[in-house]
């Protein structure tokens, strides 16, 4: 399918500048600040709401790209319920994935490789955080 390789190109650039955006600039500090401590988040002059209502319509316009891509790429038709369950399962990726977003793209080409420690071609190819 043609239609969708744009778009796995797109998610390809997506998954790096977002990583880029959330660990290395100031807005992807506040991001982490709001979800991890709000009262100091407060403390240091931020809108605690800006910030959660920014990262909710930029995490929803990224949903919608994804209904798109199952609409109009992967099924070619709408039909209720074409989802099936398929949030739940990438959210327990993004958990199994430690909450990071080069892992957990490592991991969704091959989950079955992915079960507490990823295979070792991934590990050589996504960045790990030390603990």
């Amino acid at each position: 399918p043609l239609k969708s390789l744009g778009l796995g190109f797109v998610v390809l650039v997506c998954v790096p500048v977002l990583a880029w955006v959330l660990y290395r600039t100031p807005v992807g500090l506040a991001v982490r600040m709001v979800g991890e401590n709000p009262t100091a988040a407060e403390g240091q002059g931020l809108s605690v709401n800006a910030v959660r209502t920014g990262a909710i319509v930029a995490g929803s316009a990224l949903m919608g790209v994804a209904g798109a891509f199952l609409t109009l790429s992967a099924f070619n038709a709408f039909f209720f319920n074409m989802v099936n369950g398929r949030g739940w399962i990438c959210v327990a990726l993004v958990v199994f994935a430690s909450w990071r977003p080069g892992k957990a793209l490592c991991c969704s080409r091959s989950p079955t490789r992915c079960s507490c420690g990823y295979s070792r071609a991934a590990a050589r190819a996504c960045p790990t955080r030390s603990t």
